[in-house]
């Protein structure tokens, strides 16, 4: 997508028609030395808020590991499909 920056791989998007609020899921791992991966999930997470498409963008869970010289953060976010 435009908004997804190159340092992040999405692997899942869920949609749940069982959850009004919350209806989609999304998964993936961000990958980076400098910046922080922290810092690029930040900045996509307000990218998906400001578009025109998602809503109440909440971050879920995310886990951050070492693999070299590159930080690694799995994540999923939780937000709500604009209509």
């Amino acid at each position: 997508s435009r908004l997804t920056p190159p340092e992040i791989r999405l692997s899942q998007f869920l949609l749940r028609a069982d959850r009004p609020g919350l209806n989609l899921e999304l998964s993936g791992t961000v990958s980076s030395a400098d910046p922080p991966p922290e810092v690029i999930l930040a900045e996509f997470v307000e990218a998906l808020y400001d578009s025109p498409f998602y809503d109440s963008v909440t971050v879920r869970r995310h886990v951050k590991r070492r693999q070299g010289k590159v930080f690694r953060l799995d994540f999923n976010l939780g937000m709500r499909g604009r209509t």
